[in-house]
């Protein structure tokens, strides 16, 4: 057997091969799954600020009326004996609107000293608190007791101390909804490493510390200290925590306000975990979101056992097969010599036989150096005959387009698989945020599901990009996932990857799919030409489909596709600061959060409530306070007009001068409503740059996101409908120029270059010539662009893209 040949070699680099794809595997595995938590505590954490934020705000309007209130009594005191106000002051303690349970509440003097207190939970509840107002903070630090999470809200007025102790139960439960997974945890840790929020795994802590027969009244005190081995399965029965190390979460908490540990390391309980945090300057603690890996780290290890099966079973596999074809060849080596004909006996037949086999193989060399040049010519008239069939079928389709309108959506369905398989990608520069902007305005008036769209910061204004790959592949995502009876709610966000990538992230609220569902629906067949056109399309332009796991509920489905960036950053989300104060009706979920977010950039004092109840509530406690605006969401009312003339009423009771704003999805139905209340429309999907407007604006108005315009001059019916189709692909409004309409001084003109003998029109600006004869552009004289039919709509998108770029008041 030859250990060094060929075999050998090819044997060893396949080995090689083997277990390097293996190891990559793993490595990707990993790295997937590290994302994936990352992303999914990072959401962890927002919601659940946006929920301890929610509180607090709450508490703060409600704190703010009872100090008005409490300001236009008696002052409490024990020298006036023929007054008693402690009645009063309990009255309009206990008959405030608190959303939680009031335990009780105490009166402090200047000095910290209790002047009152309401009952004897109060009591019990004054001695174990921190009572420091040097601080000047309204929410103490919360409480954990071995049956209730209390919180101390602290409240001053006439140079008095009132401290008020509310159960948190409910937001208890609130923040037990937000959590990923029965292994995930929110925790609110102080800033010496105590917890201050109730941990899911409290009564085994207090089995294993041996503090089962604690008082009511007693607060639990347990820090963030590592034990030596996994306390859920522990039989200890003593508290030796103070001789433990901190956690490695504690430890990174006392260097840095936010961050994330590693993968696997110990938590408090014992148990590999991975913890992201950030300091919440409302509750002066530290927002915890955990996650217990146990489950994760048995399937690595259940992975890792796989991979080394398979990758052994393989490698035996590869091993045999050398066996065999070096076995193989060490039988062929003693035929070789026993073949060969007899050299010393007959040498005039030995020659014989060599020169017939020198022939043979001369004839078969001119043979085959022959055939080339004989096929060429067949290869190039099959090449001639399938372009024009090519063009021959597309001049067929056009004219059935154009002469058959009644059969508009089959002849859509046969162009559009047609031009799939022939035509190549083409990038032109466009504005992205624009054109999906109107590309979902379109799809949101055809369906009845609710749309967002939100997008990041650094996504380009201009970029180059294939519009026709993008508008068919978003579109059948849309109109594929509304389809499914129980999608209320989709969103899209766009994201700029590196490098030089666009993703469309995709949320849907419907049930969540698995895998195997996922395959069957994004690859419908082994064979890509069996695909839908649409996505044949997106993989023609270079992009693909695919879908990520959501954290809670719902889809997310990814498309990503190259683009080129032309101009850095977007100057239409560079927003104005508005003052005043807002009050938001949207139903609690995603759209709530988006609004939230985009009235927060304007700098506007926002109230959110999230039912009819709130906000019946709310405006029965309305006495003094401001508001400028209310917006409100056609969702919170179900689209019923009557609902919303009545809330409008019930509104403009307490503030005559209320500015109204509505998201809508066809605003042209609420145009009757709009003239009675000067309402100011906003289209769905809502954008920033429209909300800002609705925000300024002095008169009523309808705002929905609009394509460039770009007039043309008219030449003929066909040159018409093509311009008319490359600028609509292009991501352009076209419209025809008309002699008695002024036009703005940034207006985008194309002119028919047969018309360019007057002079003053030589003069504009923005103007691009364009004709549908082959010319010689070399032989034109002309100082601005010219643009050809024959050159396509790439040339056409960089003219325009060079004249909307350029500033007005650029002399060339």
């Amino acid at each position: 057997m030859k250990l060094f040949s060929w075999s050998s070699l090819f044997f060893i680099l396949s080995l090689s091969f083997l277990w390097g794809c293996g190891y990559w595997v793993w490595l990707q595995t990993n790295q997937s799954q590290h994302v994936q938590l990352t992303s999914q505590l990072s959401l962890q954490l927002e919601r659940s600020e946006v929920l301890l934020e929610d509180w607090q705000r709450n508490y703060r309007l409600h704190l703010d009326y009872l100090r008005a209130d409490l300001a236009k009594m008696t002052p409490p005191s024990t020298d006036n004996l023929m007054y008693e106000p402690w009645q009063e002051l309990d009255d309009k303690i206990q008959h405030a609107p608190w959303p939680d349970a009031l335990l009780g509440y105490a009166l402090l003097d200047e000095s910290g000293r209790a002047v009152r207190l309401s009952n004897s939970v109060a009591g019990q509840l004054f001695a174990i608190t921190h009572t420091d107002f040097s601080s000047n903070h309204q929410f103490l630090t919360p409480m954990v007791l071995p049956a209730q999470w209390v919180a101390p809200v602290h409240l001053e007025f006439n140079s008095q101390h009132l401290l008020f102790w509310f159960d948190l139960a409910a937001l208890k439960q609130k923040l037990l909804k937000a959590q990923q997974q029965a292994a995930g945890e929110i925790l609110l840790v102080s800033a010496t490493g105590q917890l201050v929020s109730p941990s899911r795994y409290q009564q085994t802590l207090l089995a294993r510390f041996g503090l089962s027969d604690l008082r009511d009244d007693q607060s639990l005190k347990f820090q963030l200290k590592r034990p030596p081995e996994d306390l859920t399965r522990s039989s200890q029965r003593y508290d030796g925590s103070m001789a433990w190390p901190a956690t490695a979460l504690a430890q990174a908490m006392t260097r840095t306000k936010q961050g994330q540990t590693a993968l696997f390391v110990p938590n408090y309980l014992g148990r590999p975990s991975v913890a992201s945090w950030r300091w919440s300057d409302g509750w002066q603690a530290y927002l915890v979101a955990e996650r217990d890996l146990s489950g994760l780290q048995q399937q690595r290890k259940q992975l890792r056992q796989y991979l080394l099966a398979g990758l052994s079973a393989l490698s035996a596999v590869l091993l045999l097969l050398f066996w065999l074809i070096q076995r193989g060849i060490k039988r062929q080596e003693p035929a070789v010599p026993v073949a060969q004909p007899p050299v010393i006996e007959e040498p005039s037949v030995v020659s014989a036989e060599l020169l017939a086999a020198s022939a043979a193989t001369e004839l078969t060399q001119q043979v085959a150096s022959s055939q080339p040049s004989a096929v060429v010519p067949v290869e190039f008239e099959q090449a001639t005959f399938t372009h024009e069939h090519q063009l021959k079928t597309a001049r067929n389709l056009l004219q059935a387009w154009l002469c058959q309108p009644g059969a508009e959506q089959n002849l859509k369905q046969i162009s559009l698989r047609w031009l799939s398989q022939t035509e190549q990608s083409v990038r032109v520069a466009c504005q992205p945020v624009g054109f999906i902007s109107a590309l979902l305005t379109k799809i949101q008036k055809e369906t009845n599901k609710e749309l967002l769209f939100d997008v990041a910061a650094d996504v380009p204004s201009w970029a180059e990009l294939d519009l026709n790959a993008v508008a068919a592949s978003l579109g059948w995502v849309i109109r594929t996932r509304a389809s499914h009876h129980d999608v209320t709610t989709l969103m899209v966000k766009l994201v700029v990857l590196e490098p030089l990538q666009l993703m469309i992230e995709i949320f849907d609220d419907g049930e969540s799919l698995g895998a195997g569902q996922w395959m069957n629906l994004l690859h419908q067949s082994q064979e890509s030409s069996n695909w839908p056109a649409e996505l044949q399309q997106l993989k023609s332009a270079g992009g693909h489909l695919s879908a990520a796991q959501q954290q809670f509920s719902g889809n997310k489905l990814l498309l990503v596709l190259p683009m080129l960036e032309l101009t850095a950053g977007c100057e239409r989300d560079e927003l104005q600061l508005v003052d005043g104060s807002a009050l938001l009706l949207c139903p609690a979920g995603d759209a709530q959060q988006l609004y939230r977010r985009m009235l927060n950039q304007t700098g506007l004092g926002l109230m959110p409530l999230d039912d009819a109840a709130q906000f019946m509530q709310w405006c029965g406690a309305q006495s003094d306070a401001r508001l400028d605006y209310l917006i409100l969401d056609e969702v919170f009312i179900h689209g019923d007009q009557q609902i919303a003339a009545q809330v409008f009423q019930i509104v403009r009771r307490y503030f005559p001068q209320l500015v109204l704003i509505m998201f809508v999805r066809q605003p042209e139905q609420w145009l009757q409503l709009q003239q009675t209340f000067a309402l100011r429309l906003v289209s769905k999907p809502v954008l920033r740059h429209e909300l800002q407007q609705a925000l300024l604006c002095q008169e009523p108005a309808t705002l929905e996101p609009g394509l460039r315009p770009v007039w043309f001059e008219s030449t003929q019916d066909v040159n018409d409908w093509l311009l008319r189709h490359q600028l609509e692909q292009l991501g352009y409004l076209p419209l025809q120029l008309q002699p008695d309409i002024p036009l703005p001084d940034d207006a985008l003109l194309m002119l028919a270059l047969e018309n360019n003998t007057d002079v003053a029109k030589r003069d504009l600006p923005l103007l691009l010539w364009y004709t549908a004869e082959e010319i010689s552009l070399h032989a034109q004289d002309m100082t601005q662009p010219v643009w050809t039919f024959e050159q396509g709509p790439v040339v056409l998108s960089r003219h325009l893209f060079q004249l909307a770029t350029r500033p007005t008041t650029d002399e060339n």
